[in-house]
C-alpha cells in the first residue's frame, strides 16, 4: 500500500469511526434526559457484560483471520475454508458461553443489578460483535475502506433509530435501549454473514482440523488478554455499583462515554496503520524504515499529552451541554479518563508488533496483570475518592499496561526503539 493509499484509507476509517462513534454521543443527551441515572446505569452494565463475554465468544477469530489473509495470499479457496472455520468456532463458543450464562444467571443478576433478560441478551450482542468484526477485517485487509465505513455507519444508524423509537417515542426506558441493541445486532449479524457469502469469502461446509488448531492456538491464549481488557475497561462499573450504587454508575459513564471519543480516533488510525505496518514488516528489513516508524511513534505519543490539559478547562462545559445538571458531577473524573485513553492509544502503537509475531501469550499475561492492578486500585481509590477514584485507577492501570506491552514488544520483535536517529 502506497503512502497516499495509507492516508486515504486512514481518512475513511477515521471519518467512519467518528460518524459511528458520534451516534452514542447523539444518543447521550437524549438518554440522560429520558433515562434516570439508575436506568442509564442498567444500560451501562448490560454493555459492560457484553464486552466481557467477547473474551469467550469467537475467541478473537478476526485477529487470526487477518494474519491468515497475508499467509494464504491469493489462495481464495483456502481463504474461504479458513473463514468458514472461524464462523464455526464463533457459533460453538457462543453455545458454550450461553450455557454458562444460563447456569450463573441468578448470581450475575445479583452482582450487576440487571435482569436475566438483559443478561441473556449480552450473549447475542457478543455473537454479533464477533461475526461483524470478522466481516469488517475481510474488507480491512483487502483495503476496501469504503465498504468497511458504509457497513459500520449503517449498523450505528440502525441502532440509533431503533433506540430513539423505543426510548423517546415509546418511553420504554432502559429496556428500550437494550432491545434496540439486540435488534440491530441480530439484523447486522445476518447481513454480515450474507455479505461474506456473496463475496465468496466463506465455505461453511468445512471440517479442517489444521485450521481449528490454528484458530485455537491464536485465540485461546488471547482469552486472558481480552478478559484483562474487560477488567481494565469495564470492571470499574461493577465496583462503583457495589460501592456507590447503580445511579453513580450512570453518572460516571457519562464522563467515560465522552472520553471514549479519543478511543474512536485511535482505533480508526490503527485500522489504517496496522495493515501498512504488517506489510512493511513482511516485505522489508530496512533499518531506516524501522527507525522512521519509531521516530513517528515517539512524536505521536508526546503530542497526545496536550489533551488532558484541554480537558481540565473544558470538562464542566462539555458535561453541562451533553448531559445536564443531573450528571454535572461527571466533570470531576473526565480529565483522568482522558489521560487513561491516551495511554490506551499509546498501547495501540506498540501492540501490533506482538500480533505480527504471533506471540499472544505474553500479551495475555500483561493484560491479566494490568486488570488485576486495576481491580486493586479501584477498591482502594473508590473508598477514598468516590467515583473519581475510578478515574485515578483507570489512568494508572492503562499506564502500567502500556509500559508492560511495550516491553513485550521490544522482546518479541526487534525495533530500534533506543537507536532511531536518521543516518
Amino acid at each position: 500500500m502506497s503512502k497516499s493509499d495509507l492516508i486515504n484509507n486512514g481518512r475513511i476509517y477515521l471519518i467512519a469511526n467518528i460518524i459511528n462513534a458520534s451516534i452514542p454521543f447523539l444518543l447521550l443527551p437524549l438518554l440522560t434526559r429520558y433515562l434516570t441515572p439508575a436506568e442509564y446505569g442498567e444500560v451501562t452494565m448490560f454493555l459492560a457484560l457484553s464486552v466481557g463475554l467477547t473474551a469467550f465468544v469467537g475467541i478473537s477469530v478476526h485477529g487470526i483471520a487477518t494474519n491468515m489473509y497475508y499467509e494464504l495470499g491469493d489462495d481464495k479457496f483456502g481463504q474461504a475454508k479458513f473463514v468458514g472455520s472461524c464462523i464455526q468456532i464463533i457459533f460453538l463458543t457462543t453455545l458454550i458461553t450461553f450455557s454458562f450464562i444460563l447456569l450463573f444467571a441468578g448470581f450475575i443478576e445479583e452482582q450487576l443489578g440487571i435482569t436475566k433478560y438483559f443478561i441473556i441478551g449480552t450473549v447475542l450482542v457478543a455473537l454479533a460483535n464477533s461475526v461483524i468484526q470478522l466481516r469488517l477485517v475481510q474488507w480491512q485487509v483487502r483495503k476496501k475502506a469504503k465498504k468497511f465505513g458504509i457497513f459500520q455507519i449503517s449498523f450505528g444508524l440502525c441502532n440509533l433509530l431503533i433506540s430513539l423509537f423505543f426510548v423517546v417515542i415509546l418511553d420504554l426506558g432502559s429496556e428500550g435501549r437494550v432491545d434496540a441493541q439486540l435488534i440491530s445486532s441480530a439484523l447486522f449479524t445476518i447481513v454480515a454473514l450474507a455479505l461474506l457469502r456473496k463475496d465468496g469469502l466463506y465455505d461453511i461446509a468445512v471440517f479442517n482440523i489444521g485450521y481449528y488448531k490454528e484458530i485455537c492456538s491464536f485465540g485461546i491464549p488471547l482469552i486472558p488478554h481480552i478478559f484483562g481488557l474487560f477488567l481494565l475497561s469495564s470492571f470499574d462499573r461493577v465496583v462503583i455499583k457495589e460501592k456507590l450504587g447503580i445511579s453513580e454508575v450512570g453518572v460516571y459513564m457519562v464522563a467515560m462515554q465522552l472520553s471514549m471519543g479519543l478511543k474512536v480516533v485511535f482505533d480508526a488510525l490503527n485500522k489504517a496503520f496496522a495493515p501498512w505496518l504488517y506489510e512493511q514488516l513482511t516485505l522489508v528489513n530496512n533499518f531506516e524504515m524501522k527507525a522512521k516508524i519509531v521516530r513517528y511513534t515517539y512524536i505521536c505519543c508526546i503530542s497526545l499529552f496536550i489533551l488532558p490539559l484541554l480537558t481540565y478547562f473544558l470538562a464542566s462545559i462539555a458535561i453541562d451541554i451533553v448531559a445536564g445538571d443531573e450528571y454535572a458531577r461527571a466533570s470531576s473524573v473526565l480529565v483522568w479518563l482522558v489521560l487513561g485513553q491516551i495511554f490506551a492509544g499509546m498501547y495501540l502503537m506498540v501492540t501490533n508488533y506482538i500480533f505480527f509475531a504471533k506471540r499472544t501469550l505474553p500479551l495475555s499475561a500483561v493484560s491479566m496483570l494490568s486488570g488485576i492492578i486495576h481491580i486493586g486500585l479501584l477498591y482502594i481509590f473508590i473508598d477514598i475518592y468516590g467515583f473519581v477514584g475510578a478515574g485515578f485507577a483507570f489512568a494508572i492501570s492503562m499506564l502500567c499496561r502500556f509500559i508492560l506491552v511495550w516491553w513485550v514488544a521490544i522482546k518479541v520483535y526487534p525495533m530500534p526503539w533506543f537507536n532511531f536517529k536518521a543516518t
